[in-house]
């Protein structure tokens, strides 16, 4: 009769063992789940930030193309302005010389 209470006592925590043992395999296949879940949402959000930044960085060389472009145009035209002002005094000085 001590036999079967000992040996009974040793099965049943055998039995809770396992019982704990596949709770806690079931857990951790859910934690896996979740955080493979997680890890595709991160995903998505990285890619969109990265997208974003994309799209401020095109955005901004926009304008600083622009601008430059505009600086370009005005820059020509000083140049051109000075130009022909130069030729208009070489030409009066010329004028006076003679």
């Amino acid at each position: 009769m001590d036999y079967f209470i000992v040996f009974g006592s040793i099965g049943i925590l055998f039995l809770i063992s396992l019982a704990i043992i596949f709770k806690l395999m079931y857990d951790m296949s859910n934690l896996n789940y979740e955080l493979k879940l997680g890890r595709i949402n991160c995903q998505k959000d990285l890619d969109r930030l990265e997208d974003r930044i994309n799209q401020l960085a095109n955005k901004d060389t926009e304008n600083y193309k622009k601008e430059v472009e505009k600086l370009e145009k005005l820059h020509l035209s000083i140049s051109k302005m000075v130009d022909e002002r130069e030729t208009e005094i070489r030409t009066t000085k010329k004028l006076l010389n003679d």
